[in-house]
């Protein structure tokens, strides 16, 4: 079934219980429980496309969820799970610690440890990329310069997982200045946003999506064009929260330095 012919509006990952997820309820997330049926739902129906990516999974959260689906469904495809896999304080390593955790589903997952800024993919096909970690303009246009030509027309599926969030406006402004290349589908939890892809993501779509270097007059401009783009599909108040976030933070772009 191509994914524009789902019925999104029905939100069929509610019928998702927790006796499916399963093993991965025991793996820490800070998914809502809305989302980590949204993961465990789309991995289900995978079809074997492509890989399965999970940019940030923390503890392994997001990434355990996603492969309870996988394993329930027709895809042979294999799960890669980056992230620093470094403790809150950046000093102990949680690389062992992740691979433990998802050591249920055995081979089928590749823990990728390092910036992700820094990482390239060059595995063909991806059926679904779970992004949780463009943390700075400069990883979120890094992340859809690598990752986004990846993905199929109507075949895949992009998670976006902070898109609400208020210390990441640069992503609605990246996704609307996209809008020729993906359709927003639904949303999940508090922030989470999902995309289909209906066409090719090009070199030129890249380099009019960019963020980094916005000024802030130049992200509150095309941060509003987004929230009227978005509406009523996605509530104004969480527009109107990041708008808040750039300006009681002027020229700051990474989320971890941003207050309120």
């Amino acid at each position: 079934m191509r994914l524009d012919d789902v019925d999104w509006a029905a939100k069929p990952w509610k019928a998702i219980s927790d006796d499916d997820l399963g093993a991965a309820l025991a793996v820490p997330s800070m998914l809502t429980m809305d989302e980590a049926r949204l993961y465990y739902w789309l991995a289900a129906r995978a079809e074997g496309l492509g890989a399965v990516i999970d940019l940030g999974t923390h503890r392994g959260g997001s990434a355990a969820r996603l492969l309870a689906g996988l394993a329930t469904s027709a895809s042979a495809a294999p799960l890669y799970t980056y992230d620093r896999f470094v403790t809150p304080e950046g000093e102990g390593d949680m690389l062992t610690q992740v691979q433990t955790a998802l050591a249920p589903w055995g081979a089928r997952v590749t823990c990728v440890k390092g910036d992700i800024a820094r990482q390239a993919w060059t595995g063909g096909a991806v059926e679904i990329l779970s992004v949780d970690a463009a943390k700075s303009p400069t990883t979120a246009d890094r992340i859809a310069a690598e990752f986004f030509p990846a993905l199929e027309p109507f075949q895949s599926v992009l998670i976006q997982q902070d898109f609400l969030h208020a210390k990441q406006p640069w992503l609605p402004v990246q996704m609307a200045a996209l809008a020729d290349c993906f359709q927003l589908v639904a949303r999940a939890g508090n922030v989470c946003a999902v995309f289909i892809p209906t066409a090719k993501v090009t070199a030129d779509h890249l380099e009019d999506a960019r963020t980094e270097g916005l000024t802030d007059k130049e992200l509150l401009a095309r941060l509003e064009e987004a929230a009227q783009r978005f509406s009523p599909a996605l509530p104004a108040q969480r527009f109107a929260d990041q708008r808040a976030m750039v300006l009681a933070n002027p020229g700051v772009r990474d989320a971890w330095r941003m207050r309120r």
